[in-house]
């Protein structure tokens, strides 16, 4: 059952994750003191919360209760320990901190465990230390070299190093291992925009199907491509979409959405607002705002500095 759960949650759908979590109940429900179901059904609800699939105070609840659960079983275990710290970090605002201490926890025990070392990459990339964190993932996809997570990560700290052809070849190899259709096409068109090649960027964002879009950031990469390519009026109409639909509560991230268009349009003063706003949003993208390259002509910037340090304090 919890091999069947963990083999679930590769593709990242909605439907998936709450067919993962049936297993996992079914696994602890036959083995109350195995641990690591426990561990996987934090992880979903982690991942529903994040995505914006349930509530988002559920989520943390949920999540933190089978964290507690999970390390009850067995306090020294090292996934508990990382999805302990996880779930500490979503529900204290994204405290990078009490991140990092429990993932170097599990670090100590389990040097050799490829998840631990994805997480501490993960850790890296949040505090914009790109080369370490690509270390540690190229460590995890050794130790794990089928893991799917492992190698989307790896594909998004070669595009963070600024490596795109081979960033496209580990999506790629992410994709034909799980079905991550929605996590390949944005990520294939990121990848093709912040190296300024806007019309491959545009062909593989048509294909990031609108009904399976978790990233919610379709329509302002849309917007951003639009503008970088001087189509202004299309710009401006995703921004009033991107209001609407925030407005009827079928967007998760409209700020996040409206501070890319701004961007592109380079109207910083629009631009700096809406992504204050996106922050309070936690949208997963933003956890990454020191690594992304997207954010590199704004790091020297005083507002910016401002702001990361308002976000993730003296830990970044």
């Amino acid at each position: 059952y919890y091999m069947q759960g963990t083999e679930q949650m590769k593709t990242g759908a909605h439907a998936d994750i709450l067919q993962a979590m049936d297993f996992f109940r079914q696994s602890f429900e036959a083995d109350p003191d195995f641990v690591l179901p426990y561990t996987g059904i934090c992880m979903c609800h982690t991942f529903l919360g994040a995505w914006g699939f349930i509530d988002e105070a559920e989520s943390n609840r949920k999540s933190s209760e089978y964290a507690l659960k999970a390390l009850e079983k067995d306090p020294k275990h090292p996934k508990a320990l990382v999805v302990h710290a996880l779930s500490s970090f979503w529900n204290n605002n994204w405290d990078l901190l009490t991140f990092e201490s429990g993932i170097r926890k599990a670090l100590k025990i389990a040097p050799g465990a490829s998840e631990v070392r994805l997480f501490h990459g993960m850790v890296m990339f949040i505090k914009g230390r790109v080369e370490d964190a690509l270390f540690e993932i190229l460590l995890a996809q050794k130790l794990d070299p089928l893991n799917t997570n492992v190698n989307t990560r790896l594909g998004y700290a070669y595009l963070c190093m600024k490596e795109y052809e081979k960033a496209r070849d580990w999506f790629r190899i992410a994709h034909d291992s799980a079905s991550l259709d929605l996590y390949y096409n944005f990520m294939i068109s990121w990848s093709f925009m912040v190296q300024d090649r806007y019309e491959e960027a545009e062909t593989a964002l048509d294909q990031v199907g609108e009904g399976r879009d978790g990233y919610q950031l379709k329509l302002g990469t849309a917007g951003y491509l639009h503008a970088r390519q001087g189509r202004l009026d299309q710009a401006r109409e995703k921004i009033q979409q991107i209001r609407d639909l925030g407005k009827q509560g079928k967007l998760k991230f409209p700020n996040l959405n409206l501070t890319l268009i701004y961007a592109g349009l380079n109207e910083k003063e629009h631009m700096y607002e809406h992504l204050e706003n996106a922050f309070h949003e936690k949208p997963i993208a933003l956890m990454f705002i020191q690594a992304d390259p997207f954010w590199e002509p704004y790091r020297k910037e005083t507002r910016y500095k401002a702001l990361i340090k308002q976000i993730f304090g003296n830990a970044s």
